[in-house]
């Protein structure tokens, strides 16, 4: 980059900072204020879907709710979704919300748990809502889920996806053996849900009690989908990246991306792993690759004995999405070396105490041999600002820690394998 480049775009940085730090004084302000106290963040349900999300956005929807409100929530949710098409009644006596609703045994083509389902068994028309904040697709999940609306109301049923961002499902929930595409429609939490529950708030307006609840429910979903600067200063933020002269130093951060988070990994999350292995007995090493997919993560800790488990952290996803941990399969000269000679053999491990302590069954997932889990959900996606800053913080290590003491408590601490 030339001298030229190098003061526009230190120009633009401090544009953008006084820009970060006018957003950082309102944050105080409205902390101070109270403004910033939220229930849902306080019970630690921000990312719970079930307890959290689908209970509440089910009980809006709900008719005959204690909100009393009738259907009007539910009409602006048909509204700001886009689906009046359906025609659903939805008049108190026809209409009905279920939540968790059970739709049968789990087979390759039917059965499962819908998280939210608004019917009229009069008229057999249905709403179909899946609900995912950071959990990945059950297998043929919509497929499912298509099978219980086409047995049960025809072609008079919707799916709804429903994302932080309207992500698309992967193929492995919507495609049959046939190579056919089941329907849905994808919606967002980052636009849909939140339209909506602008609308609530008009709605509720002489309700100051179900009001304030979706106000806060609201924030937490700003929050959840990176949108809680605030819109006179998100605006200004905008028009500063998109004039003119800064949009080749923007081109330049952006190209910069992969190497940005390398680097912030190198300098402050990597010490504080290693620190987090010493602490444990262990040793730490890691592999950061960059790949047209996009940057992905390996983290590892383990003893120094070349034939030992290893404790693996590995996204599922690139760009730092959906963050799983367990015992992996490879062996230490494998992970350093990438030799495939020294892999040890499932049935030749002996730990002292279950298996289960990891919630997955190793036969999901071929990296981890033993079991894996999900990492705790508000540590798991790392490409949004609030995340990346506990990351790069100590939240996540801390976490890290706090897990692997676990996991030695729940062995009796012996890792090792049969010679």
């Amino acid at each position: 980059m030339n001298e030229v480049n190098t003061k526009v775009l230190q120009s633009l940085l401090d544009s953008v900072k006084v820009i970060v730090d006018k957003h950082n004084a309102k944050i105080k302000e409205r902390r101070k204020r109270g403004e910033l106290f939220n229930i849902f963040d306080v019970l630690g349900l921000d990312s719970d879907e079930v307890r959290c999300h689908s209970a509440f956005i089910g009980e809006l929807l709900n008719v005959n709710g204690n909100h009393g409100l009738g259907s009007s929530f539910l009409d602006a949710f048909i509204s700001a979704t886009g689906i009046e098409k359906l025609g659903l009644n939805t008049d108190a006596e026809n209409c009905k919300t279920d939540k968790e609703f059970y739709v049968g045994r789990v087979t390759e083509e039917e059965g499962g748990r819908v998280d939210i389902l608004i019917h009229s068994e009069s008229e057999k028309k249905a709403i179909i809502i899946e609900n995912k904040i950071y959990a990945s697709d059950g297998h043929n999940q919509l497929i499912r889920y298509n099978e219980y609306g086409n047995n049960h109301y025809g072609n008079n049923f919707i799916v709804l996806y429903l994302t932080l961002d309207g992500s698309e499902p992967y193929e492995t929930s919507t495609k049959n053996k046939q190579g056919e595409i089941c329907k849905y429609q994808c919606i967002s939490y980052r636009k849909d849900i939140l339209s909506w529950l602008d609308r609530c708030i008009e709605l509720s307006a002489e309700k100051p009690l179900i009001r304030e609840v979706i106000v806060q429910y609201k924030n937490l979903i700003l929050s959840l989908t990176n949108q809680f600067m605030d819109i006179k200063v998100h605006q200004e933020f905008l028009d500063l990246i998109t004039d003119k002269k800064n949009i080749q130093g923007i081109a330049n951060i952006l190209q910069s991306r992969d190497d940005f988070y390398g680097e912030c990994f190198v300098k402050y999350l990597f010490p504080q792993l290693e620190d987090v292995a010493k602490k444990n007995g262990l040793l730490f090493s890691y592999k950061y690759i960059i790949d047209p997919h996009g940057p992905d993560l390996y983290m590892y800790f383990y003893h120094n004995e070349v034939s030992c488990p290893i404790i693996a952290f590995i996204f599922k996803h690139h760009i730092f999405k959906q963050l799983r941990w367990g015992l992996h399969h490879d062996s230490i000269r494998h992970i350093k070396t990438q030799s495939e000679n020294d892999i040890p053999k499932k049935e030749d491990v002996k730990m002292q105490g279950k298996l289960d302590f990891f919630s997955r069954n190793p036969r999901k997932d071929g990296l981890f041999a033993f079991g894996w889990s999900y990492f705790r959900e508000d540590l798991s996606n790392w490409e949004n600002e609030q995340t990346i800053m506990k990351v790069i913080n100590g939240e996540f290590a801390d976490e890290v820690d706090r897990q692997i003491k676990n996991l030695f408590n729940y062995v009796n601490s012996d890792l090792s394998i049969k010679k």
